[in-house]
């Protein structure tokens, strides 16, 4: 939480406290001194991530009038989300996901489906940069029936990837669907770079696009063929960050580590 502290400090504003309650009400009216002082209050995870998307979308606002210094806050804090995709934001905890995105159960559970990606099939769809387990949902976006899948880290439990698939269209449909995507995220990152290169997915597909909002963020656009000869489109989000943490969560503990 240091290096959030010391990223607001570019700002040069002169720190003023009031209470609780005067920083949330001036917080939720977009005042970003008075959320940078409940960062200091805050000791739920849950409250915290919160916060963390609401100071997201005020620097984002803020970066997009051309206020240089709220761009570079967002570059250089790791606890500001590095990208946001239907509600979900990087970052955010297991249990902020489960309350914002699904219904409970009779018994209290959360209707969460829970699935898990091999790392030879992310190699072959996904990029090969996301795998192992994931919790997943099923949503419209941009009107059309898309299937969301969430990555968290391993230990920590907090979102570092996500996966959004369109993928019941006709070659003409799938073409349609995907500039639609290309467009919205054109309007809201700027121009996509185009490559097609065979070793980011080894599986037939047409062509990719990656945006690169901030310096931990990498959004990845591919449409690929199907079996039955139609369009696949795949939305890959992954804050890099969180990535390399969930890395090293997921590696075998040594014996040290078991003292």
């Amino acid at each position: 939480m240091k290096k959030i502290l010391l990223a607001f400090s570019l700002l040069t504003i002169v720190a003023v406290c009031g209470t609780l309650e005067e920083d949330e009400k001036s917080c939720n009216n977009n005042n970003l001194q008075s959320c940078a002082n409940l960062i200091n209050t805050y000791k739920e995870p849950d409250k915290l991530s919160e916060l963390m998307f609401k100071v997201y979308n005020i620097l984002l606002k803020e970066c997009k009038e051309g206020k240089q210094k709220s761009c570079d806050i967002m570059n250089s804090s790791n606890g500001i989300p590095a990208f946001v995709a239907d509600d979900i934001f990087s970052g955010m905890t297991q249990n902020l996901l489960l309350i914002k995105k699904f219904e409970k159960n009779e018994d209290g559970l959360f209707k969460a489906m829970q699935g898990e990606m091999p790392k030879l099939l992310s190699s072959m769809r996904y990029g090969g940069k996301i795998s192992g387990s994931f919790i997943s949902y099923t949503t419209k976006i941009l009107d059309k029936e898309a299937e969301v899948r969430v990555f968290l880290t391993k230990k920590s439990q907090i979102v570092y990837a996500i996966i959004i698939e369109w993928n019941k269209f006709s070659m003409g449909e799938g073409g349609d669907t995907r500039s639609a995507i290309i467009k919205s995220l054109n309007n809201k990152y700027g121009e996509e770079e185009m490559f097609f290169n065979s070793k980011e997915v080894t599986e037939s597909f047409v062509a990719a696009s990656i945006w690169k909002p901030n310096k931990r963020a990498e959004i990845t656009c591919f449409a690929g063929v199907t079996e039955q000869m139609g369009i696949r489109t795949v939305l890959t989000y992954i804050d890099t960050y969180y990535l390399e943490i969930n890395k090293k969560e997921s590696k075998p503990a040594t014996k040290t580590d078991k003292l």
